[in-house]
Parts: C-alpha cells; structure tokens; sequence
C-alpha cells in the first residue's frame, strides 16, 4: 500500500468523521486558522485512510525581571497572560501556548 496526500473536498467529511468516531483519543480539529488540509488516500483503493491538518497556533513569551517580589511576579503573569488571551480572541486565533520554567507557576497556568 501506498498512501498519498490530496486536497481536502468536502464530500470527503462522511469518511474521515468516520475515522474520528473510531478513535476516542482524539476529537474532530475545528477548520479555523487553518495553513493547509488533506486527505489521506490508499493509492491501491483509493479509500480515505486519514486527514492532516496544518494550523496556526499563538505562543506567548513573557520574561520578568527575577528579581522583583513574588506578589508584583504573580500579577505581572496574570497580567501578560490575559493580555495574550485577549490579542488571541480579538485575532480569531483559537489556542495559545504558554510555557514556563518555574514549576508553581506552570502549575497555575
């Protein structure tokens, strides 16, 4: 067997829903901020064996002085993360990455 990508068509959606429904791991990918989709077909029976999916995401990058208090810290992130939310909901960009390297406030996020 040999796989190979095509267009997505939107006569495809009853197929590659049926393969969502089979794997209860993963939900359907919404179509916004999408950079490309296709459609994965076996070239012997030109039945659809799977869907990709490129899409843009939003990462936040927040860098505070270490220096200052622990409470001026935490209002500081609360502060840049609303803001971040907030650019994202305003660009029509529905998820945001936020990565940290100080465990309680990873925990938080």
């Amino acid at each position: 067997m040999v796989a190979w990508l095509r267009k997505f068509e939107m006569s495809d959606v009853k197929a590659i829903d049926k393969i969502f429904l089979a794997r209860n791991d993963i939900g359907v990918p919404s179509l916004r901020n999408v950079i490309i989709n296709s459609t994965i077909v076996d070239s012997e029976t030109s039945e659809i064996i799977g869907y990709g999916v490129v899409k843009c995401y939003a990462e936040a990058v927040l860098i505070l002085d270490p220096n200052i208090r622990k409470r001026v810290k935490c209002s500081a992130v609360a502060t840049g993360v609303n803001f971040a939310i907030e650019m994202c909901k305003r660009k029509g960009i529905e998820q945001l990455f936020i990565f940290s390297n100080t465990d309680p406030y990873t925990k938080v996020l």
